[in-house]
C-alpha cells in the first residue's frame, strides 16, 4: 500500500486533493438536572465517574471506560480513554485488536474543520497534534460514563494546531500555513452515546454524535467518525447492505457512497462502517473515505455542511466487526433495522410497498399540517405575532429605529457570590433590588411574543437558586413567570442558548458562551433554543 504522511491525510480530509473528502438522538446528558437537586444528586458524572458497576463493564480504571459482551461465541471489549478525552482506543474481538492507537490522531474519534482552513482550524476530539504519544489530551473531557451497554462522553475539543503554529504542508483550500485559531481549546462541544449490541445485533456498535458549534461558519466539514486500523487489515471492500453485494476496492485511497469493509487477508477479521445519513452520491467533501498512513488504513465518514449556522449537528454511524461474513450480515441487519426495509435482493415489490407507506405517512403529515390550520382560529391574537414580524423587519433595515425593544426583550443577568446563584430578569429595577446580587449586564435577548417556531422560556427557582426552563411546570419547582420566547430553529444572527449545571454549588448557568460555563466548572445539560 502507498504510504501517506499525516499532512497528506489532512489535505485529503479538508479538500486540498480530489479525495477531500445523522439525525437522531443526541448524546447529551439528561435534562433532569434541576430535578436532581432535591436529592442532592449531581446533574452529570465527573470525567471519570462510572455510571454502572454492572458485570458487563470491563477495565474501568480511573482513566478509561470499557464495555464487554459476547459476539459469535467470543468475547468483545470496546474501550474509551481519558487520555484521549473520551475517544475510543481499543476494539478487541477473539483477542484480535482492530484499532491502531499510539498517538492522539489515531483510535476511533470525531473532528471538524471550519471555513476551508482544514487542519489549521480543526477541533479534534482526542486532542492536538502536539499531544503526540503523551499521556494527556489538550481536549477537555467534561464527563464520561459507562453502563451495561453504553458509553457516553462530553468533550470540549482542542484545536489540532496551536495558535499560530506552523503547518508547512498547508491547510485547506485557503492554503494557509499556520494555525488560524486564537486559543488551544475550541468552543465546540462534542457529545456522544455509543451502544454495543445495537438492536440485538451482537457485533454492531451504534455511534450517536452531536457537535455543538456556538458560532456561524462559512463552511464546516464534519468527520463524524474516523478510525485507524491495525496494519494486518490489508484489504478494503465496498458493500451494498441492501443488495448484499461486496466488491473489492482498488487502490490504497479513495472515496465512495457505499459503506466500507476492511479485512485481514484471510477474511477472518473485518470491520465495516455504515451511516444512514451519507449522501447517495459521493463528492469531494462527503462520503466514505479511506487512505493509508504508515502502512495502515485509516477511514472516515465525512459530511460537508457548507455554510453552517451556530447550533447542533448530529450524525449516526454504525461500526460492525467480526469475520467478513459476520460483517456483511451485520451491516445488512443494521440497514434493515434503521430503514425499516427488507434487505432481500428479490423483494422489489416489498421495497415499493415501503415507499407507498412512506407516501401515506407524508399524507398524514400533511393532514397534521392541515390540523394546524385550526390555529388560524387565533388570528385575532396573531396580530401580535404580525407586529413582531414587522418589527424584526424594521430591525434589519434600521437597528437604530428603537423598534427592537418592542420585538425583543433584553434579559439581564445578576449573580450573588454569597449563594452562588444566577438569576435572569427583564427588569433592571428588579435586579437592582436584589440584595447581594451584582449585574452581569444584558446576556441575551428573547422574543416578546409567541409565534410558530418559538419556545417559551420560564424563570424557575429551587429553595436557594434560580434556573431557566422550557417547561411550564419548571421541572417540579416553583415558577416565577414567563421571561420570553426563544427560537426553536437556527436563524441568521441567532446564537444557541445553553443550560449548564455546577454540581459543587448546585447552581445553574444559562449562556450563549460555552467557554464561560465550562471554564468555571459547569457541566452541559441541554440547549434551550436560539436567541439574539
Amino acid at each position: 500500500m502507498t504510504k501517506l504522511t499525516r499532512s497528506d491525510v489532512f489535505k485529503m480530509i479538508t479538500g486540498r486533493t480530489a479525495l477531500a473528502v445523522a439525525v437522531v438522538a443526541s448524546a447529551g446528558l439528561t435534562q433532569g438536572c434541576a430535578k436532581t437537586q432535591k436529592t442532592g444528586a449531581t446533574a452529570a458524572s465527573s470525567s471519570v465517574n462510572n455510571g454502572d458497576n454492572s458485570s458487563s463493564t470491563a477495565g474501568n480504571s480511573a482513566g478509561s471506560r470499557a464495555l464487554q459482551s459476547t459476539s459469535y461465541g467470543s468475547s468483545v471489549v470496546l474501550a474509551a480513554s481519558a487520555r484521549t478525552a473520551g475517544a475510543f482506543t481499543s476494539l478487541r474481538w477473539k483477542n484480535q485488536e482492530f484499532l491502531l492507537q499510539s498517538h492522539h490522531g489515531q483510535g476511533m474519534q470525531s473532528s471538524v474543520s471550519f471555513d476551508d482552513f482544514g487542519a489549521c482550524l480543526n477541533p479534534n476530539e482526542a486532542g492536538s497534534m502536539d499531544d503526540g504519544t503523551g499521556s494527556q489530551s489538550s481536549s477537555r473531557l467534561v464527563s464520561m460514563t459507562a453502563s451495561s451497554r453504553e458509553i457516553t462522553s462530553l468533550t470540549q475539543m482542542a484545536y489540532w494546531t496551536k495558535p499560530g503554529q506552523d503547518y508547512p504542508a498547508g491547510c485547506g483550500t485557503q492554503n494557509v500555513f499556520r494555525g488560524q485559531n486564537a486559543t488551544d481549546l475550541s468552543s465546540t462541544i462534542l457529545s456522544k452515546r455509543v451502544t454495543l449490541g445495537y438492536a440485538g445485533i451482537s457485533n454492531a456498535i451504534e455511534y450517536n454524535v452531536t457537535f455543538r458549534v456556538p458560532e456561524d461558519h462559512s463552511s464546516a466539514r464534519f468527520d463524524a467518525l474516523s478510525g485507524s486500523m491495525r496494519p494486518e487489515f490489508t484489504n478494503a471492500y465496498a458493500y451494498d447492505p441492501r443488495a448484499k453485494v461486496m466488491s473489492a476496492l482498488s487502490g490504497a485511497s479513495g472515496i465512495q457512497a457505499l459503506p466500507q469493509i476492511f479485512a485481514t487477508a484471510d477474511q477472518g477479521y473485518a470491520l465495516g462502517i455504515y451511516s444512514p445519513d451519507m449522501p447517495a452520491t459521493p463528492g469531494t467533501d462527503s462520503g466514505y473515505a479511506r487512505w493509508t498512513i504508515d502502512g495502515a488504513f485509516k477511514w472516515s465518514t465525512l459530511f460537508n455542511r457548507g455554510n453552517t449556522v451556530a447550533g447542533e449537528s448530529k450524525f449516526r454511524v454504525y461500526v460492525v466487526f467480526g469475520t467478513v461474513a459476520n460483517v456483511q450480515a451485520g451491516l445488512s441487519s443494521v440497514y434493515a433495522s434503521v430503514n425499516g426495509t427488507s434487505t432481500d435482493t428479490g423483494t422489489a415489490s416489498s421495497t415499493a410497498t415501503v415507499t407507498s407507506t412512506v407516501t401515506n405517512t407524508s399524507t398524514i403529515t400533511n393532514t397534521s399540517t392541515v390540523t394546524n390550520t385550526s390555529t388560524v382560529t387565533n388570528t385575532a391574537t396573531v396580530t401580535n405575532t404580525t407586529t413582531v414580524t414587522n418589527t424584526q423587519t424594521s430591525t434589519n433595515t434600521a437597528t437604530s429605529s428603537g423598534t427592537v425593544e418592542t420585538a425583543m426583550i433584553p434579559i439581564y443577568r445578576y449573580f450573588s457570590s454569597v449563594n452562588r446563584d444566577h438569576f435572569w430578569t427583564a427588569s433592571q429595577a428588579e435586579g437592582r433590588g436584589a440584595a447581594t446580587y451584582s449585574s452581569d449586564g444584558i446576556t441575551f435577548r428573547l422574543l416578546a411574543n409567541a409565534g410558530s417556531g418559538n419556545r417559551a422560556i420560564y424563570r424557575c427557582v429551587t429553595d436557594t437558586t434560580h434556573f431557566l426552563s422550557d417547561r411550564r411546570d419548571c421541572e417540579g419547582y416553583r415558577t416565577e413567570g414567563l421571561l420570553g420566547y426563544a427560537l426553536v430553529n437556527p436563524a441568521v444572527g441567532a446564537l444557541p442558548l445553553y443550560r449548564f449545571y455546577n454540581p459543587n454549588s448546585r447552581s445553574h448557568l444559562v449562556t450563549t458562551d460555552t467557554n464561560e460555563a465550562m471554564s468555571n466548572g459547569y457541566e452541559y445539560e441541554f440547549m434551550l433554543g436560539y436567541v439574539k
